[in-house]
């Protein structure tokens, strides 16, 4: 006489179930998922990063009279201006330029004060000094009223919503 056993409810059951995170299909799907969250934050930062330039660009083109001039609304522009500096193709750095000082405007402190400078690419572009900027001549840090038309600068800073560049750091050549 032979003994068999019965499978109990309990033993079905355990059978029954599906053992989980063993589905290859639902594994990759997931990897799918997260790189494809990867690439599409990856384009975003890309797309941030890359929306400073031409807005730097666009503000600097839009208020180029208002900062050589110091009038809040300045009248039209002549066709020479419009059809030169402001429609060319040229990307304007939006956070520095080198080149030679033009004109300097200071504040009533004396320490602070606006920077012209005709770039490199012979555009001349405004500067805000502040206070806080760091400004350097062979090693060492001078005050901004020693920064003479005709000196060679580099200059790094920040944009602004107004096309001017907010110095942080200035290099002055003799």
């Amino acid at each position: 006489m032979v003994i068999t056993r019965r499978s109990s409810f309990m033993d079905m059951e355990q059978k029954q179930q599906p053992k989980t995170g063993s589905n290859p299909y639902i594994w990759g799907a997931a990897k799918a998922l997260i790189a494809i969250i990867a690439l599409v934050g990856a384009f975003m930062v890309g797309s941030l990063t890359g929306y400073t330039r031409p807005d730097y660009a666009c503000n600097w083109s839009k208020n180029y009279l208002a900062n050589f001039t110091g009038l809040a609304t300045p009248p039209l522009p002549p066709p020479s201006v419009i059809g030169g500096i402001l429609d060319n193709d040229r990307d304007l750095n939006a956070f520095g330029v080198y080149g030679s000082v033009v004109g300097i405007r200071f504040a009533t402190s004396g320490v602070s004060g606006n920077l012209i400078v005709s770039g490199s690419d012979g555009v001349e572009r405004l500067s805000q000094v502040s206070p806080q900027t760091i400004i350097l001549s062979n090693r060492q840090r001078i005050p901004l009223d020693s920064v003479k038309s005709g000196d060679n600068v580099v200059i790094i800073g920040s944009p602004t919503p107004t096309g001017q560049i907010k110095a942080n750091f200035i290099r002055v050549y003799y």
